[in-house]
């Protein structure tokens, strides 16, 4: 059953689609990155194709009193899968020249899920938060977003009709009654548990819900707007909230969706609603540029992603392109999907379903047993030089979390250390020196739920201070922390200093409880681009080690790395300021870097490399330097 086309919401899908590729293209004009709010374009999306879908089948329903869920499901089949099969068999030669071990098992992994429409449960639960810098390097990412709408696709029809059937005299009722409780469970795990809200459809359903209840009154009711006063009026409101909420309202890091989420929403909402009459912006969006846009953005939404994340991963050896170039070329490989993948297929008289079905079927075949394949092959390391492989072991920064019987406390001096994953290796660090093991004891205040990030670590340890949780309510803390606490001899804040003056006010918090303590100032840094460190992109380049004067240019380059990061993060600023109140802090540096020969080793004397990525240690590393941390322990006594 087709509905009446409306270009306008081709129009609308240019929008949305165009926010997210210039979103995650990240492209800054003046210092200053446009679209930041760009991820608001899934949103979008998932209103119009709530719209849409709920429009057909009511259609239907109300025309012929019956609806095919055969017919339904294929339309989908050919409109989703074979763009997507597409795009991921391209993707593999490319995943298997550039991705490391773990990164190609990842790769695989997401694949699977992706082709059967799981991507958002396997990221969740893979632990992978949206925007972190572990999702610059997953081609499918985006793909998440797919699935959302192809699990609301295979249970809405359902629950929609027989609603519709049984129910038709509270239909609109229910609509709404699953449209709040959607909200409100947003608004609630935005902040209680963010993952799972991005993710997962029970978030996002009221955006779906949305276009549902839209397409409804659409369709079965009375009221048609004549005034194209009025019309002009909302569709003005419409686009300004979806261009204040893509502009300046939203960014990374905000728990998404929420409440604030109605606004885009809303002016979605508006537009779709209220250009139905001959308004500016129903011609504006009607236009043939933003119609063609739209007409492709399924292509251009599934091409964009693997593209800019191969380009970041290639430094160079094949996507020598700027970001402009390769927008050029994300919409040439979309033009060519769409004429020859996505036509063809859509088309019954040119592809009947049966052989449709006999080839995805294949397909999906070879891209499951290829992906297993992968998987049992441990990412095939071979393909590269062996020390590449080394971040298996600790990608995760709890791999080598250690476990104290925090009850035993012994005469041993116990130092707490709070921060995040800075905190951690430094943690690990001590545990791996036998001589300091001696004497002292190590821990790391922490929530069991984990924020990786280093002011509200620093919020909960205030709150705790305080004997105030009203903040941190949210997250449980660790079972001893009060015990913790009072056995601490020392206490040590180890990470980035990303907000001065709180930290300031914990140190006089504690000064109050005689509490020592210092400062572990991070202002170490390797240069870190395209998921390889200096040393990573020199062997991914050559295949073997650098020699070794080769490796002492490197080693001094990396001390100028974090010189550079010093000045531009106002650490020189933020030594000074600590100098001057007379609070005690170490330089990472310092410690663990030659400052008289002005470089950084980045290779043990067996030729293990010491950092897994910009900052972290390899598990190799954390024993080589540990010897080090006697220079840190004097600065504690």
């Amino acid at each position: 059953m087709k509905i009446n086309y409306r270009p306008e919401i081709d129009g609308l899908r240019a929008i949305a689609v165009l926010s997210v590729i210039l979103y995650h293209a990240e492209i800054q004009i003046f210092n200053s990155q446009f679209f930041k709010g760009g991820f608001l374009g899934v949103d979008i999306f998932f209103v119009i194709s709530g719209y849409l879908i709920s429009s057909i089948i009511l259609k239907e329903l109300i025309l012929t009193k019956k609806f095919s869920y055969f017919n339904f499901y294929e339309r989908r089949i050919r409109r989703i899968l074979p763009v997507l099969i597409f795009v991921i068999i391209c993707s593999f030669p490319l995943a298997w020249y550039y991705l490391l071990s773990h990164r190609f098992i990842e790769f695989s992994q997401s694949a699977i899920s992706s082709i059967f429409f799981g991507s958002n449960i396997y990221f969740h639960y893979s632990g992978l938060r949206y925007g972190a810098i572990g999702g610059l390097f997953q081609p499918f990412l985006h793909t998440w977003s797919l699935s959302i709408e192809e699990q609301f696709y295979i249970l809405f029809p359902i629950v929609f009709i027989f609603i519709f059937k049984f129910l038709k005299k509270f239909f609109l009722h229910i609509l709404f009654l699953g449209f709040f409780i959607s909200l409100i469970f947003a608004e609630w795990a935005s902040v209680k548990h963010f993952n799972f809200n991005f993710y997962m459809l029970p978030s996002r359903g009221w955006e779906l819900l949305a276009g549902t209840i839209l397409a409804y009154l659409q369709i079965t009711s009375k009221f048609k707007n004549k005034s194209i006063i009025l019309s002009n009026t909302f569709c003005f409101i419409g686009i300004i909230l979806i261009l204040i909420s893509v502009l300046f309202l939203f960014e990374d890091g905000m728990g998404h969706p929420s409440l604030l989420a109605l606004i885009p929403v809303i002016g979605t909402c508006l537009i779709i609603f209220f250009a139905n009459n001959n308004t500016i912006i129903k011609n504006i969006l009607s236009n043939k540029i933003f119609v063609g846009i739209g007409v492709i953005s399924y292509s251009l939404y599934l091409w964009h992603y693997p593209i800019f994340v191969f380009s970041r991963i290639d430094d160079g050896k094949l996507f020598d392109f700027n970001k402009i170039e390769l927008i050029i070329i994300i919409f040439l490989l979309s033009i060519i999907s769409y004429f020859f993948i996505e036509q063809p297929a859509r088309k019954k008289q040119k592809i009947n379903f049966k052989k449709l079905s006999i080839l995805i079927l294949f397909c999906i075949f070879l891209i499951v047993s290829f992906s297993i394949s992968i998987i049992k092959q441990n990412g095939f390391p071979s393909r590269f030089h062996e020390l590449l492989n080394i971040q298996k072991f600790s990608q995760n920064h709890r791999d080598f979390e250690m476990n104290y019987n925090y009850d035993n406390f012994s005469e041993k001096r116990n130092i707490l250390i709070v921060g995040n994953s800075v905190a951690e290796d430094l943690q690990r660090m001590f545990y791996f020196s036998e001589e300091l093991n001696k004497d002292y004891y190590s821990y790391v205040f922490s929530p069991k739920i984990r924020t990786w990030t280093y002011n509200y670590q620093l919020e909960c340890f205030k709150d705790f201070l305080l004997n105030n949780i009203t903040k941190c309510r949210k997250i449980e803390f660790t079972k001893y922390i009060h015990k913790q606490y009072e056995k601490a001899d020392f206490i040590v804040f180890a990470s980035h200093i990303t907000d001065l003056e709180k930290l300031i006010e914990i140190i006089d918090l504690i000064k109050k409880d005689e509490k020592k303590y210092v400062i572990f100032l991070n202002d170490f840094y390797i240069r870190y681009k395209n998921n390889l460190n200096r040393l990573d992109t020199y062997i991914f380049k050559n295949n073997s080690l650098p020699n070794k004067i080769e490796l002492d240019k490197i080693e001094r380059k990396v001390y100028l790395d974090s010189i550079e990061y010093e000045k531009k993060n106002n650490l020189d600023l933020a030594k000074k300021i600590l100098k001057e109140k007379n609070i005690n802090f170490v330089s990472r540096r310092e410690i663990f870097c030659n400052t008289l020969e002005t470089k950084c080793k980045l290779l043990t004397n067996n030729s293990n490399k010491i950092y897994r990525d910009h900052i972290h240690f390899s598990e190799k590393g954390a024993k080589f330097l540990s010897y080090k941390l006697k220079k840190f322990i004097k600065y504690l006594n």
